[in-house]
């Protein structure tokens, strides 16, 4: 049918201002001089005070990183920013993730809603009998240099992350789909984790993570500590609901990937019981199960009508 189309949604890239802030950063403190030069080449004048959950074309993001690496001349910023960005920064997801009581259930967590975190990257967990895995994969187009230095921004990250959760326990192996930088001495110089340098199929970061450590039931103190600092920022860092319960639930319901969570899993990111948020929902006239059940159909009809617009067009 030469009169079928489909009209495919596009859009730039984009990545949250909170991963750009660190850079920007890293260029100050290094040479104060290139900061102007470098947002200016990039189109990012008088972007500075943005805020942080505010999105900015990946492409910038691309220009300022090569552009300041070649005015730095440096070759491992990708590593200066893995060593300062960490689960802390994932705006309101990593103050829930501070909560989890494993690392198996805060890797599952990062799972589901990691495209709130950026659209630019997308993670897979897989759990196996003695190790389990950690995939972080490229989501967007970007330029070579660009994507290395993003690979070994994940993986030192990723190496910050584990490190604090398990202190002198810590034991992993993370590849990166990279050949090995100029600055490899730094890998050698991290505790407790081994880095390895080589091709693969797709460009991604690959942790390889011991089961029992992922199993591992995080001490009460850590997890209680990480509650009580969130308790502290929920309103500034943006993690209780804007507006109304309902529309957080919604909106939460609706972007979840791989498993829908049931109410006390959100309820949970609130540091609230199931109780307290059904009847916070309740007071908005809101029944959580049906307000799920509308949800599960409208994605399946959604689903079921791509399906058949292929479907007519193939023929």
């Amino acid at each position: 049918n030469n009169n079928c189309s489909i009209t495919m949604p596009l859009y730039e890239p984009t990545i949250p201002f909170r991963y750009v802030a660190p850079l920007i950063e890293i260029l100050r403190e290094q040479d104060p001089g290139c900061v102007s030069a470098a947002l200016a080449d990039a189109g990012l004048e008088g972007v500075e005070g943005t805020p942080a959950d505010s999105s900015l074309p990946m492409s910038r993001f691309d220009s300022l990183l090569t552009r300041g690496s070649a005015c730095l001349q440096r070759s491992d910023l990708g590593f200066e920013l893995g060593q300062r960005i960490t689960i802390k920064n994932h705006s309101a997801l990593g103050q829930a993730a501070q909560r989890c009581t494993s690392l198996q259930e805060l890797l599952l967590l990062m799972e589901r809603y990691y495209h709130l975190v950026t659209p630019t990257f997308t993670v897979r967990y897989t759990p196996g009998p003695e190790h389990c895995e950690w995939r972080i994969r490229v989501a967007a187009p970007m330029s070579q240099e660009t994507l290395h230095m993003c690979l070994e921004m994940h993986a030192v990250s990723v190496h910050a992350d584990l490190t604090r959760l398990f202190g002198a326990d810590t034991n992993a192996d993370i590849y990166l789909s990279a050949p090995p930088p100029p600055h490899i001495a730094r890998y050698e110089r991290l505790p407790r984790i081994r880095f390895h340098f080589a091709a693969a199929t797709l460009p991604e970061v690959r942790a390889v993570i011991p089961r029992e450590l992922v199993i591992r039931r995080r001490p009460t103190s850590s997890v209680e500590q990480g509650a009580t600092a969130d308790m502290s920022d929920r309103h500034s860092s943006g993690l209780q609901p804007a507006r109304t319960y309902g529309e957080w639930v919604d909106l939460m319901l609706r972007e979840a990937q791989i498993i829908q969570p049931t109410v006390a899993e959100l309820a949970a990111l609130l540091n609230m019981s199931a109780r307290t948020l059904a009847r916070k929902l309740a007071s908005e006239g809101i029944n959580f199960r049906e307000l799920s059940t509308h949800i599960r159909h409208s994605r399946a009809r959604s689903m079921l009508t791509t399906k058949i617009a292929f479907t007519s067009c193939a023929r």
